[in-house]
């Protein structure tokens, strides 16, 4: 029996198959499959860079990859850590599965400060990474001042029917009142019926800062009342 130690496979997308023939005796001859060897990890992200402060968020698409450089899919299940190097939070856990009979598997990155971010992923021996900046919400924090001021300022023309107060006072009032309410929405208090595509965008910023800065006072009540309801002791 004559068998070739070296073979090549040009296409690493197909299982690589030999054929075995004996020169002895009767004509007889064995297919035998070849299994394509898990090469490396890549990752891929729908922005390379989101809103800093836990504001903005990505996908991540991690792709494992045949020694040859392409897409494996026929591999056996591989587990992949996850590490954002300077600060990051994955959802739902920092370690996904590529299934079997999968190419990849996608997980949800939030930001967590400000700054450029370098996201690992480590399997085994095997890593790949991707550079994805944190910037700072200039345009964000601008909406939720400005939509703030604008409900405080509303608020003050119903005021105005019933004294002589100036709009000053109940603008600073929504500015402060949206201030804490978009962050309160944004780290997932459900403190109102806002539609979740709106939180993290301009312009749902402006608009929840606009309703909580017309509603006033109010308002931080219920975001207490939400804090603190499921702690013992609490009124």
């Amino acid at each position: 029996m004559k068998i070739n130690p070296l073979v090549l496979c040009p296409d690493r997308d197909q299982v690589p198959r030999i054929t075995v023939r004996s020169d002895l005796g009767e004509v007889h001859y064995e297919e035998i499959d070849l299994d394509v060897r898990f090469g490396g990890l890549e990752i891929t992200s729908g922005e390379d860079r989101i809103l800093g402060f836990g504001l903005g968020t990505t996908r991540l698409t991690i792709q494992r990859l045949a020694e040859g450089g392409r897409l494996l899919s026929n591999g056996s299940p591989a587990e992949v850590q996850l590490t954002a190097q300077g600060g990051g939070k994955f959802d739902p856990d920092s370690m996904v599965t590529i299934p079997f009979g999968a190419s990849a598997a996608t997980i949800e990155l939030r930001s967590r400060g400000v700054g450029q971010r370098v996201i690992l992923a480590r399997a085994g021996p095997l890593e790949g990474s991707i550079p994805i900046r944190f910037t700072f919400p200039i345009g964000f924090l601008a909406a939720t001042l400005l939509g703030g001021a604008a409900g405080g300022f509303l608020k003050s023309l119903r005021k105005a029917e019933q004294s002589e107060k100036r709009p000053g006072p109940f603008m600073v009032e929504g500015c402060v009142m949206g201030l804490v309410a978009v962050a309160a929405i944004t780290a997932g208090l459900v403190i109102g019926d806002f539609p979740l595509p709106a939180i993290g965008t301009e312009v749902g910023a402006f608009l929840i800062a606009a309703a909580s800065g017309y509603y006033g006072a109010p308002l931080m009540d219920r975001i207490v009342n939400t804090v603190f309801k499921s702690r013992p002791g609490t009124a």
